[in-house]
């Protein structure tokens, strides 16, 4: 599945809020923005919290089903799932371990300094015309009563050298592992060009090769306006500046999409990457800008709303996507 169409709709449930309550609920390992519960309470309207909670994706060519804990512990029974990315696929760990909680025995999280993980050594990227120092920042795991593992390993931009070392850690890889990999929040539009060269690196050099099974999640939109959609636009004093007090609508073609990426797979890597499939979110979240941390508080008390780090509201949807990806024969 490489796109996917659809509409936010009403919960047929006019009390429903969203599948669980983050901070009561989840394991005591998630500790992410709650967006009901946001920083700056008499600068969201209560009323928003709930129209943003109250609805669900409804994909337009079929029934998208909420993740099932008991079917995804059965079907990933002793097998891996690990997680490579950004800091966006931090809070995909988290609505895993949120919706995945009655099968949870085990888990920690922690950032990657604080972590046992052994690499944490200097690593760098070329970005445009500068070369930055990779930001490692969190490192995370639990275990489910069937035997599976989910593992998170959060790093800014990609960079082979630390993408080998990470996986050498889970050597030897088997066909019964799974990849779920993003990188795309770093990379601002005046340098997407290095983004395109790291993914052709990703995709051609190392993911033709593995033997793993590969969940691409794509892109989610951000919303910070401006000329580049970018917090680092801002930065650099691009057009769009200063600080946003709130997070903006956004149309296709303004913001990240995966073109690049369905190019690759359907040419160039099309037998390597066999094993490749993409997880569409981007449709889904381009119309969300008010289900940011930002449009919920988090930062905004001093013009700095954030509007790439989303609610649990929108991330869960992807989690039922990606049940719906690694269990078909349950999720149908």
């Amino acid at each position: 599945m490489q796109q996917l169409t659809g509409k936010w709709v009403d919960h047929p449930d006019p009390s429903y809020m969203g599948e669980y309550n983050m901070t009561k609920d989840c394991p005591s390992f998630v500790r992410d923005y709650d967006c009901k519960r946001p920083d700056s309470p008499n600068l969201v309207p209560p009323d928003l919290i709930r129209s943003q909670y109250r609805q669900i994706f409804q994909p337009d060519a079929c029934q998208l089903r909420i993740t099932n804990a008991a079917d995804v512990a059965a079907c990933m029974a002793g097998r891996r799932i690990i997680m490579l990315g950004d800091s966006i696929m931090r809070l995909h760990f988290y609505s895993l371990a949120c919706l995945l909680r009655t099968h949870v025995v085990d888990g920690h999280a922690s950032t990657w300094g604080l972590s046992d993980i052994r690499w944490k050594g200097n690593y760098t990227a070329k970005l445009g015309d500068y070369t930055i120092q990779v930001v490692k920042q969190f490192v995370g795991e639990f275990l489910l009563d069937s035997g599976a593992r989910v593992y998170l390993r959060d790093f800014g931009v990609y960079n082979q050298t630390l993408f080998d070392d990470i996986l050498s850690d889970f050597a030897p890889l088997r066909a019964s592992d799974v990849l779920v990999l993003n990188w795309g929040a770093w990379y601002p539009r005046f340098a997407w060009n290095s983004n395109e060269e790291h993914m052709q690196q990703l995709f051609m050099e190392r993911l033709a090769t593995l033997p793993v099974q590969v969940i691409w999640k794509s892109h989610a939109a951000i919303h910070f306006g401006g000329a580049t959609g970018s917090e680092t636009g801002f930065e650099n004093s691009l057009p769009g500046g200063p600080w946003r007090y709130t997070c903006f609508s956004a149309v296709k073609g303004e913001y990240w999409y995966d073109e690049f990426v369905r190019g690759l797979l359907a040419g160039p890597c099309k037998t390597g990457c066999a094993r490749v499939a993409m997880l569409p979110i981007f449709e889904m979240t381009l119309a969300r800008p008010n289900s940011h941390h930002g449009s919920m508080g988090r930062g905004i008390a001093d013009g700095q709303a954030d509007c790439r780090h989303w609610c649990n509201n929108v991330v869960d949807q992807w989690t039922h996507l990606l049940f719906d990806t690694l269990c078909p024969a349950v999720a149908r």
